[in-house]
């Protein structure tokens, strides 16, 4: 018997073998980097957490929101100056009604890139690639009037985010 033959061809098959398992492995890989990182919903829902529980204390909002100076950036420790170069990268409105719909708060709270709201409208209905991710939410909470009664208050909470990620290899 000769078994010198039967070697050589069981080594070509062994390198097609590691050229085919090798070239599969880079094929995943490629196509797992190459895939576009999507966030926009985790963020838009921990902004609106983050800002919500600074507002609010154990079921009531905080003394002094509804007042004109109420500044949420320092009062929530929120940087203004996230993105500022871009137009900012998330937004977040919060309307203030009383139970019969009357407005509580002069005006709206609003923080971020103003331009989302109607942005967010829009993704309501069509399908949109580069939109934010939008999250709306109707909560009720408690607050203390200026004769120190205990009323309800409705808030109708938009929070919003468009971080466009990137992939980036380490730069020094």
């Amino acid at each position: 018997m000769n078994k010198r033959g039967s070697e050589q061809v069981f080594s070509i098959w062994y390198f097609f073998c590691l050229i085919f398992i090798g070239s599969g492995a880079i094929i995943i890989l490629i196509d797992y980097v190459g895939e576009p990182i999507d966030v926009n919903a985790v963020e838009a829902s921990i902004l609106e957490n983050k800002i919500m529980s600074c507002i609010t204390e154990q079921g009531f909002l905080v003394e002094g929101i509804f007042s004109d100076s109420f500044d949420a950036y320092s009062f929530c420790h929120l940087n203004q100056n996230v993105d500022r170069n871009k137009g900012g990268s998330f937004y977040f409105e919060a309307n203030f009604t009383n139970e019969t719909g009357q407005q509580i708060r002069a005006k709206k709270l609003i923080l971020g890139n103003t331009a989302y709201a109607t942005d967010c409208d829009v993704s309501k209905e069509k399908v949109a690639k580069y939109y934010p991710d939008c999250i709306y939410r109707n909560e009720s909470y408690f607050y203390l009037d200026s004769a120190g009664n205990i009323k309800k208050a409705k808030l109708q909470i938009l929070a919003a985010s468009n971080n466009q990620g990137e992939r980036k290899f380490y730069e020094p």
